[in-house]
């Protein structure tokens, strides 16, 4: 089994016997459907527990990339999808460091099918709009690394265009919108026009 089990994983705490059961014994099965709900449930009954959990799936997803198991990679990110979806609360803050780490872990992978999967998890993130947006956070990594994939020379066309498809989703360009981005504090400088940057370095067509 994948998770832990006996009188071993009952010592441990609630929210990590949650995370361990929705993963499978078999990663090609997918995400736990019916446990992933209860950690749901968990996290919206217990907010404080939140960046717990976040840490918690930070620390497997790291793990599982060094030991190349993709699959619970991939299961990991689907549950932190859905808990950012789910989970907006005062703790979210706290969440969303976690899951960033766990983006910029797959960007910083030299797999384009890890670095599209991050990707596609940071265009859902930027599409959140946060009660309460959080400017101390640092995104200097990801516009920097969004711009140098939009420019990949990979020898692979289909993962090129792919990974370049990725970058660019999103409603509307990322520069010279009137529509301010909730995640970055007005006038932050675009890395490449030098224009203020109203919406996420998710869009990078800037760097296009």
């Amino acid at each position: 089994m994948y998770g832990v089990c006996g009188c071993c994983g009952a010592l441990r705490p609630r929210y990590k016997r949650l995370v361990d059961n929705i993963f499978p014994e078999d990663p090609e099965d997918g995400l736990v459907k019916t446990n992933m709900e209860k950690l749901t449930f968990y996290a919206l009954s217990a907010p404080e527990k939140l960046d717990r959990i976040g840490a918690y799936l930070s620390e497997r997803l790291i793990r599982d990339v060094g030991r190349h198991r993709y699959g619970y990679v991939c299961i990991a990110m689907e549950a932190l999808d859905q808990l950012l979806m789910a989970c907006h609360c005062q703790s979210i803050n706290l969440f969303v460091e976690s899951f960033l780490k766990m983006v910029a872990k797959l960007l910083e992978s030299e797999k384009p099918n890890l670095q599209i999967l991050g990707t596609n998890s940071f265009v859902k993130f930027a599409n959140i709009e946060e009660d309460t947006p959080s400017y101390h956070r640092s995104y200097d990594f990801f516009v920097s690394r969004f711009s140098e994939m939009c420019h990949s020379s990979h020898d692979d066309l289909e993962i090129k265009t792919n990974r370049i498809y990725a970058h660019n989703r999103g409603p509307s360009p990322l520069h010279c919108l009137d529509t301010p981005c909730p995640h970055f504090p007005p006038g932050t400088p675009c890395p490449r026009a030098g224009s203020p940057l109203l919406l996420c370095p998710a869009f990078a067509r800037c760097a296009l």
